[in-house]
């Protein structure tokens, strides 16, 4: 893809009229790629004024152009680009990842609790009458996720507050989440890992032993650790990188069973990694359930750093 957007590119650079909406969705996907963000969402925003409305390619311009936006806190045109990636996606085949950002999104905007929590159960009510199989799962679990996120109490200070806090319902999500998410998938997906943490974050904030567990939030975290530490040796992009390294560091403070010196060696990690993304692009942080800056998220990997220097 990227040499072919590469070839067209030339023929743009000299002057040349292309004139084909889908020269403008490769040039958007190449740039999209290669973490040229604006470049990005310049051509793919060119391809949607272009394109016949039964072009198949609508929708997937759509959703890449809500993940630019979703990644530089651009939340209101985020949700605008979701929903319509959902709405020109067949009806066979919707796309409920979109439709699950979308309702993620109304959280980070902080919409009223009445109209996230819509967003989130008719997703679900339509998702349960699926097939039961990976991928339907797959998303059962990311909404569950997604969901508990709305509610749980942070270990640090959100950067807004937030009026839904309620962590015993956090945990019924969770819950939810790990009995719907394939740990097949494990090989591959970050999901189960993410679920787990999360699960452990709530249940340390609550205090008290959960019986339907056989690990206390201490061991929990510790096999999260055990986990992450060798799936992120799969991945390649400096984002998920720095996060994953972020959530180890943070899993080392958290866990008595894992080493503190690892931690920090992580945080660092997590530290360097952050240096290398484009400045326009936010970090998601496992700790406080949000999309942050880049100086804010090294704040938050220098807090944790200091805490286990200081340890």
């Amino acid at each position: 893809i990227i040499a072919l957007a590469h070839n067209i590119s030339i023929f743009d650079r000299l002057g040349y009229d292309l004139g084909i909406p889908g020269s403008h969705f490769l040039l958007g996907l190449a740039a999209f790629l290669e973490e040229r963000n604006q470049d990005a969402l310049d051509h793919l925003k060119d391809f949607m004024e272009l394109a016949d409305s039964t072009d198949q390619n609508l929708r997937h311009a759509n959703y890449l152009a809500g993940m630019v936006s979703y990644n530089r806190r651009e939340f209101s045109q985020a949700v605008e680009f979701f929903e319509s990636a959902f709405r020109n996606s067949p009806k066979t085949d919707r796309d409920w990842q979109a439709r699950l950002y979308a309702s993620e999104l109304y959280y980070f905007l902080r919409k009223p609790k009445e109209v996230i929590e819509r967003s989130f159960f008719d997703a679900e009510e339509q998702l349960q009458v699926l097939d039961d199989n990976l991928q339907n799962r797959y998303l059962q679990a990311t909404l569950y996720l997604k969901l508990g996120n709305c509610y749980i109490e942070t270990f640090l200070q959100p950067k807004e507050s937030n009026p839904l806090v309620n962590n015993q319902i956090a945990i019924t999500q969770y819950k939810q989440a790990r009995k719907y998410c394939p740990r097949l998938i494990e090989s591959q997906s970050l999901l189960p890992i993410i679920i787990d943490y999360s699960l452990a974050q709530a249940l340390l904030i609550t205090g008290k032993i959960d019986m339907d567990l056989s690990q206390t939030p201490s061991e929990l975290f510790s096999d999260v650790f055990r986990r992450l530490r060798r799936i992120v040796l799969t991945k390649r992009e400096p984002i998920i990188l720095a996060q994953c390294y972020f959530m180890l560091g943070t899993c080392s403070y958290y866990s008595k069973y894992v080493s503190k010196d690892a931690g920090e060696i992580y945080l660092e990690y997590a530290r360097h990694q952050t240096l290398t993304v484009p400045s326009d692009l936010c970090f998601y942080s496992c700790v406080t359930k949000e999309l942050l800056s880049k100086d804010e998220f090294v704040q938050q990997v220098d807090y944790y750093a200091n805490e286990l220097e200081q340890g």
